[in-house]
């Protein structure tokens, strides 16, 4: 229930509450979520919405490292039972690249009058309350584990209140990464799980006789050059999905839970599943902070999945959730004035670039290249920069040099770095409040404009002679 029953105010009159006009913000919320472009097939009353049929992956998903979606659970039968409704609501996408859910939360006026305040927020993808694991892994799982596959660093996470859908919603992606081309000839795979709870960390699949020793107990830490170390993590070797589909249920087992008001077995820690793709030609280790770091220089790609209750009694949480995932979207930042501006294209980053792009700058950069287009092929920016080094060797020995004295090994390696140096650059790119990029010459600028302001007051600063003063006054 969102409130206690009526009470009796100082006056004598019964003082109502939102529960007394349950009827009354169904039919306001229904009205407003269809005026805002939600479904109109997802009533308050608890309806399920249409997302199923409207799942599109959007263009930006290929070219961000950054991805945010968020997905509203279903109402469960004992809720509606107990006289709640539904005040969260997915919605149709109202402009090209997003998707909103709509938040409406019910209030009462000073005069005791029912009224609603309703807020948009906007993610690169949403997922309703009639949206499956399958479809959920289909959009936001399997083009991370394509790159994966091709050595960068994958990771979704979810984030939300107790009891709106996290727990479920990763397993399903476990479920989904079993049923995956994960397992191949070129990679061996292992797998490592652990759980924080505050600052207790366990190692879901390690030794029993670990967990209770000090020296054996895993530890999350910095290393001197930034870099983000997991010790004494079990790391286990798996051949096929049966045998990793055994570590994930041994792994779920052991996670700790306990009761709460929404769960009976909530899970009661954050569960971390570490999934390691090991390549012959492997140069980089997986590191957690990696995804974050914006001085990686490995191509990192995270999707954040914002999960919801669809409760009017939960509104608060969920527009708390959505409040701080939202801004997380690539296509914008927060200004001083807490708005969203639009993020400026940087055209040197070659993650954007398309294959006309690619060709271009490979044909300006590399001029002993006769045609570049026989190295790229239909490769996009994205997908050059996803291609492993070794498989720039041998692009390069199928394509014609305009000079025979060219080392081929020495410009494949030269072209690799040059493209990780462009991802490089654009992760660290300055910007100012409102999205715009910060140059080079805009710095240079900035410099001279501090030297000659520091200039002129060190001038108006220095004191003058007595007897000097007195000739000028002269």
């Amino acid at each position: 229930m969102l409130s206690s029953s009526s009470s009796i105010s100082a006056n004598g009159n019964t003082k109502k509450t939102i529960d007394d006009f349950r009827g009354t913000f169904v039919k306001l919320i229904s009205k407003a979520v269809t005026s805002e472009g939600s479904s109109a097939t997802q009533t308050a009353e608890g309806a399920r919405s249409s997302s199923k049929n409207n799942l599109v992956v959007s263009k930006t998903f290929d070219t961000s490292s950054f991805t945010v979606c968020a997905r509203v659970r279903p109402m469960l039968p004992h809720e509606r039972d107990s006289g709640d409704f539904v005040a969260c609501v997915a919605g149709k996408s109202v402009q090209e690249n997003v998707e909103n859910i709509t938040v409406c939360t019910p209030k009462l006026n000073f005069r005791g009058q029912p009224k609603i305040e309703t807020k948009l927020f906007g993610f690169d993808h949403v997922f309703g309350a009639d949206s499956t694991n399958e479809e959920l892994a289909e959009v936001a799982l399997k083009p991370l584990l394509h790159r994966a596959l091709n050595g960068q660093v994958g990771v979704i996470f979810a984030y939300g209140q107790t009891g709106s859908g996290k727990t479920h919603s990763m397993n399903g992606m476990m479920d989904h990464i079993l049923q995956s081309d994960l397992f191949n000839d070129s990679t061996s795979i292992s797998f490592s799980y652990i759980e924080i709870l505050g600052t207790y960390i366990n190692d879901c699949l390690g030794p029993n006789d670990s967990r209770h020793s000090s020296d054996e107990a895993v530890a999350i830490g910095e290393t001197m050059d930034g870099r983000a170390v997991v010790r004494n993590i079990s790391s286990h070797v798996v051949q096929s999905s049966e045998e990793l589909s055994t570590l994930v249920e041994r792994a779920k087992s052991l996670r700790s839970t306990a009761a709460t008001e929404k769960n009976a077995t909530s899970s009661r820690s954050h569960g971390i599943g570490i999934i390691t793709c090991t390549y012959r030609r492997s140069k980089l280790t997986l590191l957690m902070k990696d995804v974050f770091d914006a001085g990686c220089t490995r191509l990192c790609s995270t999707v954040v999945l914002a999960t919801c209750s669809p409760l009017a009694s939960d509104v608060s949480h969920s527009a708390n959730t959505l409040k701080y995932s939202s801004p997380l979207r690539g296509g914008g930042i927060l200004n001083d004035g807490g708005k969203k501006v639009k993020m400026q294209v940087d055209a040197s980053d070659p993650v954007l670039w398309s294959n006309m792009q690619v060709i271009e700058w490979m044909r300006k950069t590399y001029p002993s290249i006769v045609n570049p287009s026989i190295f790229v092929e239909k490769l996009s920016g994205v997908q050059l920069c996803a291609l492993p080094e070794k498989e720039y060797y041998s692009r390069l020995e199928n394509t014609g040099m305009s000079c025979a004295d060219v080392d081929s090994n020495k410009l494949a390696k030269d072209i690799y770095l040059a493209i990780w140096t462009l991802m490089s650059d654009a992760k660290t790119r300055k910007r100012r409040k409102d999205g715009s990029i910060i140059t080079i010459e805009d710095e240079e600028k900035e410099r001279l404009r501090i030297v000659k302001a520091t200039i002129i007051r060190s001038s108006d600063d220095i004191p003058i002679a007595p007897e000097q003063k007195s000739h000028e006054e002269g």
